[in-house]
């Protein structure tokens, strides 16, 4: 059966509109995205798979956008293994930054969980991985691996899982790779209130 990628994407942007709404009346000021990526056979000598995901702080016309490369770098020139977060702006890279450097997955049938998280402070947007675990990466992730930007806006009210699909996926072997998967997201406002909302999506 043929999947329809659109009209999912509709029915999911409709469902987090209908949840948010009381949200952002009070202003988003953090996301948070959970992500399971699963492996099958991973080739050390060709440097595969390699997944990028992003989050686009102010949905998809914005002109910051947030990036995780799994399993390679690729700013400013690529490299093999580890992760890397970047934040482009205005389609240039503005800042980044690599940890992990050249290990490379190795464990077959592994799978990898993180948490991508977007941060508003004033007129600062953050974003870094916490909670990372995996066979070969083990725990990563944290407070070290946060970028930051200065925007017009700084403001997250743009934000829409939808997005994140849609322009993320495996880059590199996606015969490498079994699932990768956005679980569920969670948003805070400036009052501390937060909604969860499964998502269970694999990226559009």
């Amino acid at each position: 059966m043929k999947i329809d990628r659109f009209a999912i994407g509709v029915a999911l942007q409709l469902f987090f509109l209908s949840v948010c709404g009381s949200l952002h009346a009070q202003g988003i000021v953090r996301v948070e995205e959970d992500w399971a990526l699963q492996v099958n056979e991973p080739d050390e000598q060709l440097d595969s798979p390699q997944i990028t995901n992003a989050m686009l702080p102010l949905g998809p016309n914005s002109n910051t956008v947030f990036f995780l490369d799994i399993n390679h770098g690729s700013t400013p020139a690529y490299s093999a293994g580890g992760l890397q977060l970047r934040a482009d702006q205005n389609g240039d890279c503005s800042e980044s930054k690599r940890i992990l450097a050249r290990e490379k997955l190795n464990h077959s049938s592994e799978t990898i969980k993180w948490t991508q998280v977007m941060i508003r402070q004033g007129n600062q947007l953050k974003f870094g991985i916490v909670s990372g675990q995996g066979n070969t990466w083990n725990s990563f992730g944290g407070s070290d691996s946060f970028i930051d930007v200065t925007t017009s806006t700084g403001s997250l009210d743009g934000y829409r899982p939808a997005d994140s699909l849609s322009n993320s996926g495996v880059v590199y072997a996606g015969n490498r790779v079994v699932s990768l998967t956005l679980l569920r997201v969670r948003l805070f406002n400036s009052l501390g209130q937060m909604v969860e909302i499964p998502i269970n999506q694999n990226p559009f």
